[in-house]
């Protein structure tokens, strides 16, 4: 089931809070120019850095500072890019780290063992206690809280685990209470959240905009529509106000919508197109849809062959591939 495989991949995802030392955001990760630095130096065994004069600016004092600390499994690009990105060195004491800024000042205490990249502003790192606080760029914590897990921020919401429970932290530090079995990321200001074991919406004040009554949610909203999964294993999809837009009467459904379409599943196990506005496009079909749409198209497979085909369900052509790709 599509739908199914769809939710199990995003949803290893989206609550995975392991802990990396440094994460690698791909080869074609715009990079900032760093700020006048001339380089990280070491005396005496010691690391610290000075500026383009000569003049100290973090202390001879540390084990490894900026591009020295290097571990065997980790990739020079993520060494080099990561704290530069920022304009801020990393150091390492005793096997705790801390930020600099590119002036000497403290950004973040020498006090994690490991760390997230900085993301949307912030920055989750995991101190000796195995317990996780967030900093702001400018070395600000945004909550004096910690917590047990973390996600990265995501339309300037971050889900946090307190407790065994899931909330809510904002990048300007409001917090919805972790009182959720499950929670999922925030979209148009929504987000699906488990209670009791039955799926519901909150928005961003943590009010309740559709009680917990579905079986399964998400994993988002998606050009204004959830998919929502009833009793009997259907799906259909709800909006910012709880409506049903689309029955839940389908098998399964693609719960992303790409060019404000995506696929639904009927009890034949065949697949059609929707759009946004919950009209069916093209009727079921298709044995499978491949590919989201992407330049009008999206892939399929016909009981010819596979192609790809248009929002109303005319192939535009055939495609004899073992596997077919979105457009770029």
């Amino acid at each position: 089931m599509v739908h199914k495989k769809i939710m199990a991949v995003l949803a290893a995802g989206l609550l995975c809070f392991s802990f990396s030392s440094y994460a690698n955001e791909g080869p074609d990760a715009p990079k900032e120019e760093a700020l006048p630095f001339a380089a990280a130096v070491k005396s005496n065994g010691k690391w610290g850095a000075v500026d383009g004069s000569g003049q100290q600016v973090i202390p001879l004092s540390y084990d490894k500072v900026g591009i020295s600390l290097s571990d065997p499994d980790v990739k020079d690009d993520d060494v080099d890019s990561e704290p530069g990105r920022e304009n801020l060195v990393e150091v390492e004491k005793k096997g705790l780290r801390g930020f600099y800024n590119r002036q000497g000042h403290v950004v973040v205490p020498v006090s994690y063992e490991t760390r997230s990249v900085w993301k949307g502003g912030a920055l989750a790192v995991q101190g000796k206690d195995k317990r996780i606080s967030f900093y702001r760029k400018d070395g600000t914590k945004i909550s004096d809280k910690t917590f047990e897990q973390v996600s990265d921020f995501q339309n300037d919401m971050a889900i946090v685990k307190v407790d065994g429970k899931y909330g809510y932290l904002s990048i300007d530090g409001k917090e919805i209470a972790p009182v959720y079995q499950e929670a999922r990321y925030f979209e148009d200001g929504l987000a699906p959240v488990r209670s009791k074991g039955r799926w519901g919406v909150i928005d961003r004040e943590g009010k309740e905009v559709v009680a917990p009554h579905y079986k399964d949610a998400g994993p988002s909203y998606s050009d204004g529509l959830l998919a929502v999964e009833d009793n009997q294993n259907h799906w259909g999809f709800i909006d910012g106000k709880g409506q049903e837009v689309v029955p839940t009467v389908y098998k399964a459904v693609v719960p992303v919508f790409s060019e404000h379409m995506t696929a639904v599943e009927d009890a034949g196990k065949l697949w059609g197109f929707m759009n946004n506005e919950g009209q069916i496009t093209a009727k079921p079909q298709f044995k499978a849809v491949l590919t989201p749409f992407s330049e009008g198209l999206a892939g399929v497979k016909t009981t010819d062959g596979n192609g790809y085909a248009r929002p109303d369900g005319t192939i535009a052509f055939m495609a004899e591939f073992d596997k077919l790709y979105p457009f770029e």
